[in-house]
């Protein structure tokens, strides 16, 4: 059930782990920027986020996938503004919320349904600590934060499910298909 990582297989989720992070980074810094609002730029990076973390677990089908991609990018947020100041518990939420979305994966059997609602379950779950930051560091706007929170909720939801499909079918096309995939998890 549980079975070791390959080194090739721990440098491509590495590298996944790197890719969520430089997308959520470009992306949300601009947003969060223009709105004055740290962490709404998600809002609009999130389905790429989403895509990119599905591709990295489904192409290495393996407990611990997910974990180590939220360790790689709880690493790699930790001295940004992303969800809030420089702080190592954005390690800590990296990977809880990969363990639980590993564990999600694995007691669906590795089949996609388990992705889609990892990812979803995932994706939710960062909503509360986002919020619980915001209000620990005295961020500005948490109220704003607060007053739209189901509205911020049902696009995280959204894009659990919608960033899983486009991991999925992305994968399932495209990706599976080529050399370095197939030499990857294989």
């Amino acid at each position: 059930m549980f079975k070791k990582f390959k080194t090739k297989e721990l440098i491509f989720l590495t590298l996944v782990g790197a890719l969520m992070f430089v997308f959520d980074f470009a992306i949300s810094s601009g947003i969060d920027s223009a709105t004055g609002i740290n962490g709404v730029g998600y809002i609009v990076s999130g389905f790429i986020f989403v895509a990119l973390g599905v591709i990295g677990a489904y192409t290495i089908k393996k407990f611990g996938s997910i974990a180590i991609l939220g360790l790689i990018y709880g690493l790699l947020i930790t001295p940004t503004q992303i969800l809030g100041p420089p702080s190592p518990f954005k390690i800590v939420l990296g990977l809880l919320v990969g363990i639980i979305a590993d564990l999600v994966v694995l007691a669906f059997r590795y089949k996609k349904f388990g992705y889609y609602l990892s990812f979803t379950i995932g994706n939710l779950i960062t909503l509360p600590a986002w919020i619980g930051i915001m209000i620990l560091f005295g961020l500005p706007k948490v109220d704003e934060v607060i007053s739209m929170i189901w509205i911020i909720a049902l696009v995280y939801f959204i894009q659990g499910i919608f960033g899983a499909w486009i991991g999925i079918k992305l994968y399932e096309k495209k990706l599976s298909k080529t050399k370095i995939i197939k030499q990857i998890s294989g």
